[in-house]
């Protein structure tokens, strides 16, 4: 090594030492000071001695900027003029920093004179004081102008806090109970404003006042009211927080802004109130009022709130606090009281619906928190749907704690004979991952490992499938005969023929022309008129041709009109309906029909494998369904959506699944498309399953039975089953001949009458014509009589 070389190495260790043993580049001067100014009520001795403590302790530190601090102190009989004059003095000595700390109102005089100053405040009290005159809260101060570290007992974040508690335990409905001050009148109100958006209900709010006994008032809500919450500021649950503590945090604050993320030793220059809140965000310790931690406005986050149940011994007089869990940076932790119950589930629309659940805020509603594994990674979501209602009524009954649990595969438990083992729901439950599944439905060869509790919600398999317009070269000569059937048609042709028959017969026979015969000849509504003048009664058109003269044939004429009317209007208001809905169809009726057992080419139908529908039909002992098995096994999806999707899509024709899934599904069709199809077979249901010879079983067994006895099963089906309905156009029923009786009847009778009317017409002419050319015969013999006896007497 050259003389050089050991030159430059020998003054590079000197200049190494000396830093490291210098204090770096840290002398007085760069150093420097910073004025800091407390102000506290004159009769606040412990936060005096709090702030002066902390300032001696950031100034026994090396090198740091050094606080110059200064008290305030401000008396009660204090003038307003006085506290002008010290406000204007405060500025004179140049302080950075101030540390607020007085309940005086009056003394906000000094506070914002220090804000239009530039200096930046930190308060150590909150912003709002108690207005007993008018029972509001009134501000101590801007709270957008300072930085606050009061902030243990923010009403937004108690709120917020509260809020996620009441999800947590599931209340819709409670009742308030407060004591008398302001501060409580202030968080209900604000409560209120947050249920709306949540469905949760205030059903009553009870102001107790200071001499009225709280246990009396308990007493009267009896068992009528069972959620209750009680909001005081006068109890003090855990340990309390003084003022002094505040004081002494807000200078920690202050000394971590100047020494922070490798400040300290650096030259420092006083930051102007943007910055310092920015500082401030940075700053996280755990002070005299536990854990400090500011955000970007320069305000106090607070991190946690314990939740407590206090229970009260009336006998003994006295009380038990139980700690339930606590709720920190926007999240309610529980502790877990009681044996948990781990439930393996498996989204499958109604019976469980997931949906991402939001960052800090509890499950809303009766939705409950589950654990999905994705790629490794466990995420929480909130699950809902008729399976997790009967999980929390269940729970509730067994005294369980749920934890609800997505299976690994997405799969409920298929045999692997090969392997000689199971997949799915039926896997975990042998291993040991969950406790119990309360969604897996019943088959023969699950039911050899786990055991089944009856089922709480029957279900069959039936057929979804999308509806098909007709294709454009498809013909139907004789669609416009759908509106009536065969019988009615025929019927009305019948009528038809007899109404001609009977109208020419009524005028052939009818005695008004003068003809002592049956069948007079000289009319002249002849067989020929009868069909004109039938017909244009049925259609509604004018009779160009000879009418009938008598009474009885046009009074059958009215009737049989008005039977034509109601039968053309009635046609021509069902043909319309067919032809508009006539172009869809759903391309199957059953699982019978001759599309399932004979595919066409092109034509695609599955199941979800896995499932016990693909389990009937793979090992069914009836024939045809193990050969619509060969046909649908190498279409089958892996979850009920996918298969909704695939006959949406069109990749599927035909998707086959349990009842109660399809008719959700069907039903919240957004475009009504969807149809299920053929009646339930294959009758099963969604059961409760633990492993086999598990204790549980005993215990869930009772539980269902108790439940179901409440009406469950009813209320799933009204709920989440026949809640919806698509508006889907239906085509009419065909009208029968006993839906057109009526109109029948009354043409009979009219005909009827008719007869009996003109043979009783014929009838009284007869015997008139009778009385009458007897009448005659008397007359005449009594004048050929007469003639003689005048002859007589002239002889």
């Amino acid at each position: 090594m050259s003389f050089t070389e050991r030159t430059a190495w020998a003054v590079f260790i000197i200049s190494t030492l000396y830093f490291a043993f210098s204090d770096g580049n840290c002398n007085n001067e760069e150093k420097g000071s910073f004025g800091i100014i407390g102000v506290f009520d004159f009769a606040d001795v412990s936060s005096k001695e709090a702030f002066e403590n902390a300032a001696s302790r950031h100034n026994s530190k090396e090198c740091v900027p050094k606080f110059i601090n200064r008290t305030l102190l401000i008396k009660n009989d204090s003038s307003v003029s006085e506290l002008i004059d010290l406000a204007q003095n405060t500025p004179k000595t140049g302080p950075c920093f101030m540390v607020y700390a007085t309940e005086d109102s009056k003394a906000r005089i000094v506070l914002e004179f220090a804000i239009t100053q530039g200096i930046n405040v930190v308060t150590a009290i909150s912003p709002f004081y108690p207005n007993y005159q008018n029972s509001g809260m009134q501000l101590r101060y801007d709270p957008h102008h300072v930085s606050s570290i009061n902030r243990v007992s923010s009403v937004e974040t108690k709120r917020d806090a509260l809020l996620a508690l009441i999800g947590k335990l599931n209340w819709s409905k409670f009742f308030v109970m407060t004591d008398d001050e302001p501060g409580s009148n202030y968080f209900v109100n604000l409560l209120k404003e947050s249920l709306g958006p949540r469905n949760l209900n205030l059903t009553d709010w009870l102001v107790v006042f200071e001499h009225e006994d709280l246990y009396h008032h308990f007493e009267e809500l009896g068992n009528d009211v069972n959620n209750i919450i009680l909001i005081t500021n006068n109890l003090l649950l855990v340990k309390e927080v003084k003022r002094s503590d505040f004081v002494d945090d807000a200078l920690s604050s202050i000394s971590r802004v100047v020494t922070g993320n490798g400040r300290k030793g650096k030259a420092f220059i006083c930051p102007k109130v943007s910055e310092f809140k920015r500082l401030l965000s940075e700053v996280s310790f755990h002070g005299s009022s536990d854990p400090v931690q500011f955000d970007q406005e320069g305000k106090r986050v607070p991190l946690r709130y314990d939740v407590n149940k206090l229970e009260y011994n009336e006998e003994e007089e006295i009380h038990k606090l139980e700690h339930l869990g606590y709720w920190s940076n926007g999240k309610l932790f529980m502790e877990k009281k009681g044996e948990s119950l781990k439930i393996l589930l498996n989204e499958y629309p109604p019976n469980v619906i997931s949906q991402p659940k939001k960052r800090g805020e509890p499950c809303q509603g009766n939705s409950k928190s589950c654990i999905k594994i994705v790629e490794g990674q466990e995420i929480e979501r909130c699950c809902y749907g008729f399976v997790i209602d009967v999980v929390n009524v269940m729970c509730k009954e067994m005294g369980k704690i749920p934890e609800l649990l997505f299976t690994l595969d997405g799969q409920y438990g298929v045999y692997d004979e090969v392997n000689n083992s199971w997949n799915g729901v039926v896997s975990e439950l042998l291993i040991g991952r969950g406790d119990i599944s309360f969604d897996l439905y019943i088959s023969s060869r699950r039911a050899d490992v786990v055991d089944f509790t009856e089922p709480y919600m029957p279900s069959g398999i039936r057929l979804l499938a999308k509806d098909k317009k007709r294709e454009d070269n498809q013909i139907y000569w004789v669609s416009y005969l759908r509106p009536f059937t065969p019988p009615v048609w025929l019927t009305l042709l019948g009528s038809l023929g007899i109404m001609i028959i009977f109208l020419w017969v009524m005028d052939k026979i009818s005695p008004v022309r003068g003809s002592k015969k049956l069948f007079h000849p000289n009319s002249s509504f002849g067989l020929d008129n009868a069909v004109c003048f039938a017909l244009a009664l049925a259609f509604g058109r004018p009779a160009d041709e000879s009418k009938p003269k008598t009474n009885g044939a046009r009074l059958s004429s009215v009737a049989f009109g008005m039977a034509m009317l109601v039968f053309v209007s009635t046609y021509s208001a069902n043909l319309a309906a067919f032809l508009i809905v006539d172009d869809k169809s759903p391309p199957v009726e059953d699982i019978y029909d001759i599309k399932i057992e004979r595919p066409p080419d092109g034509f695609k139908y599955g199941t979800i494998d896995g499932s016990y529908m693909a389990d009937y039909f793979k090992n069914s002992k009836n024939t045809y369904f193990r050969h619509v098995w060969y046909h649908m096994k190498q279409n089958n999806v892996k979850s009920l959506r996918e298969g909704v999707e695939a006959v949406k899509s069109g990749s599927l024709d035909v998707f086959v699944a349990d009842h109660v899934g399809l008719e959700y599904e069907s039903r919240n069709d957004p475009n009504c498309e969807l149809r299920v199809v053929g009646e339930p077979f294959a009758m099963s249901g969604a059961s409760i399953a633990v492993k086999k010879s598990n204790p549980l079983f005993i215990q869930v067994s009772e539980a269902l039975q108790s439940i179901k006895a409440r009406g469950l099963t009813d209320y799933i089906q009204e709920f989440w089953v026949s809640k919806y309905k698509c508006p889907r156009e239906t085509p009419p029923a065909q009208l029968k001949v006993e839906d057109l009786s009526g109109l029948f009847l009354q043409l009979t009778i009219a005909m009827i009458g008719c007869l009996l009317g003109t043979f009783c017409h014929r009838i009284f002419l007869q015997m008139r014509e009778k009385w009458t050319s007897n009448s005659n015969e008397d007359t005449d013999e009594q004048d050929v009589k007469q003639g003689f006896s005048q002859t007589e007497t002239l002889v």
